[in-house]
């Protein structure tokens, strides 16, 4: 978490509980409890660590998968079919949350997206190739 407003070169804000929420509350729009944070007092370095570590980003699933089929075509030449499936499952695999926090003049958080995913990961992609060995 960074974007404290405190004037000192540090800029963490100071967490005032613990920020996870319950898998069943997680969803795109709030991956961690925003309210958990507020700006230190001036002068002073916000007491959030470098890393939360019971707050974790999504994580990532993806199955690939691959076909390669050789065709001889005579004695010194083969031709081979490739298709290759990258997240096959076509499941969505979200970026990491937006970690700024933005103090206002009341010292709570003004950033919109502090919290939110607002990203993915490429869909399905398919490659189809050919090659010809002579």
């Amino acid at each position: 978490m960074t974007g404290a407003s405190n004037f000192t070169n540090i800029n963490f804000p100071d967490v005032i509980r613990n920020p996870t929420l319950p898998a069943s509350q997680r969803g795109p729009n709030e991956w961690f409890d925003t309210s958990a944070f507020r700006n230190p007092p001036d002068f002073t370095v916000g007491n959030t660590p470098r890393t939360l570590p019971a707050t974790r980003g999504p994580g990532l699933f993806t199955v690939n998968a691959s076909a390669f089929k050789k065709f001889r075509l005579g004695e010194p030449m083969t031709l081979e079919y490739r298709t290759e499936i990258f997240n096959a499952l076509d499941h969505v695999n979200y970026n990491d949350p937006n970690t700024t926090f933005t103090a206002n003049a009341q010292g709570l958080n003004s950033n919109a997206n502090f919290g939110r995913i607002t990203s993915s990961l490429s869909a399905r992609r398919l490659q189809l190739a050919l090659r010809l060995t002579f």
